[in-house]
């Protein structure tokens, strides 16, 4: 497996660039535990001669081997068609991509009308001081989704205008979730490569960090318990009705698989019941949710039930009739009408 990371900033010691390191080694360590050969390589667009695009259109008529700047693009062009994945980052410059990156996709708008990436994975992320990455990476995939890729997620970043390097720590899980996003993309697409992972490796899981607050409402409408493994973030859904009463470990501890997770209270709100546990188990072996239930949880976050969103648009209907009935009709002056007039002179005397 090979993972190209390219990074639109001059700044090699930037938020873009330690992020991007951060993300490398997440690949890597993720490779080494699922036995799994990686290779990793970053390039800098600072660091290449990639000449602005004339507009001449040689590579759109006769190909882009006639184009007439003659620099680094090809052998990154090579390099992009051998890797398996890519991670494209670029810092924010006035509300979009920087200049170098703009350079780079300008250069390779060819691949637009012919696209040669089909079937590959991408990954792009944005960093910026504190506005918006909305626009930036909405044109990262713009350019890459034309040229062929396939889009497994997308990351924006507010670090400051240079994070402090003991700040960088806190970037971490995320660092690990586009690490585990990519890598798992990749394996997907890759069947020859997904035959070496075997599920057994991923012999620990880790309880995810509640926050108080969290925890006391598990505790009293439990239905889904989210598993964090090193491979993934593994919705498990409760084997039976009842309450989370007590997690067998703190934020942050490690478990081995075939130990036991949590422990239940039977009865969605009874204060008696018998307490049940669940064991922990391998990420391959979690049970997945059924498909009412998926479509279930869609309709909440789409806003609630579709009786409860007749009543939202009804309601919102009303309240347009009601503006619409305090509206008054414009009362035109006579300028209309004398403009009238004096066209219909002006054809007379012609």
């Amino acid at each position: 497996m090979n993972i190209l990371a390219i990074v639109g900033s001059q700044r090699k010691r930037g938020n873009t660039a330690r992020f991007v390191q951060m993300i490398a080694a997440e690949l890597e360590a993720l490779a080494e535990r699922a036995g799994q050969p990686l290779t990793t390589e970053t390039v800098y667009l600072g660091d290449l001669d990639i000449g602005a695009c004339r507009g001449c259109r040689v590579c759109f008529d006769r190909g882009e081997a006639k184009c007439p700047e003659r620099d680094d693009l090809p052998a990154l062009k090579a390099q992009m068609d051998a890797a398996d994945g890519l991670l494209l980052a670029s810092p924010v410059y006035m509300d979009d991509v920087s200049g170098l990156t703009k350079t780079w996709i300008d250069r390779l708008s060819y691949i637009s009308h012919r696209p040669a990436f089909g079937g590959k994975c991408a990954y792009p992320l944005a960093t910026v001081g504190g506005s918006s990455t909305r626009h930036t990476l909405r044109t990262m995939n713009a350019a890459l989704l034309t040229w062929g890729y396939h889009l497994v997620g997308q990351t924006g970043l507010k670090m400051g205008a240079l994070a402090p390097a003991d700040d960088m720590a806190r970037y971490q899980p995320a660092a690990a979730k586009v690490a585990a996003r990519l890598f798992g993309a990749i394996v997907r697409q890759d069947p020859e490569a997904e035959r070496h992972l075997d599920p057994r490796e991923f012999a620990e899981q880790q309880i995810s960090p509640y926050t108080d607050a969290q925890l006391a409402f598990l505790q009293q409408q439990a239905e889904h318990l989210y598993r964090n493994t090193d491979k993934a973030l593994v919705e498990v859904p409760s084997p039976r009705a009842g309450v989370i009463k007590e997690l067998m470990g703190k934020p942050g501890d490690i478990l081995k698989v075939g130990s036991i997770a949590w422990t239940y209270q039977a009865g969605a709100s009874s204060g008696g019941g018998s307490t049940n546990s669940h064991h922990a188990a391998p990420p391959s072996q979690a049970a997945k949710p059924s498909s009412h239930q998926a479509h279930s949880e869609e309709r909440e976050d789409a806003g609630g039930d579709r009786r409860g969103g007749l009543r939202r648009g009804r309601r919102a209907s009303a309240r347009l009739r009601r503006a619409c009935g305090r509206l008054r009709p414009v009362r035109h002056s006579g300028s209309r009408a004398a403009a009238a007039d004096g066209r219909r002179r002006r054809a007379a005397d012609c």
